[in-house]
């Protein structure tokens, strides 16, 4: 949902916000893509740790950098920008929740050490309200804005 908001809040500056938005929606997700491998039983446990590498800053950018290769050569850095924004949007509201343990190895490989900054609690639903209602906020008042103003998601303000 901070994606949401985040993208929201760029739509009112920029006028290519909108049409990039699946591209910071999928960053966001792409540092879970581990958690998949629970769908493929006892011999997906046996590749999780791979796949913990990648819900790291440093292994996250890596993947990034991967699936943008992949996409036109002009484009690649625009969309390697809105991906990784995505992740760092997802790494951030990681080390808003609190665990025993931290959360993020933020300086892997250097260090195997986790981190968090824990202002909820995981599984606690008061994360997902505040989210929600922060979302809805923004959608809101960008609709108002754009109401006043008579921008429509295809213009610049500036």
């Amino acid at each position: 949902m901070i994606a949401i908001v985040v993208i929201e809040l760029l739509s009112l500056r920029y006028e290519q916000a909108k049409e990039y938005r699946f591209f910071v929606l999928f960053g966001s997700i792409l540092p879970d893509i581990g958690n998949f491998t629970i769908l493929f039983g006892k011999s997906g446990e046996r590749i999780k740790p791979f796949f913990e590498a990648l819900h790291t800053p440093f292994g996250f950018l890596i993947l990034a950098a991967l699936i943008v290769y992949l996409t036109r050569k002009e484009w690649r850095k625009v969309i390697f920008y809105l991906v990784a924004l995505g992740g760092m949007l997802h790494f951030i509201a990681d080390m808003l929740i609190i665990t025993l343990n931290g959360k993020i190895m933020v300086l892997y490989p250097l260090s195997l050490n986790k981190y968090s900054i824990g202002v909820f609690r995981q599984g606690e639903f008061i994360f997902l309200i505040t989210a929600a209602i922060i979302a809805l906020i923004t959608l809101l008042a960008s609709r108002i804005y754009r109401k006043y103003t008579g921008l429509s998601y295809c213009q610049s303000s500036r």
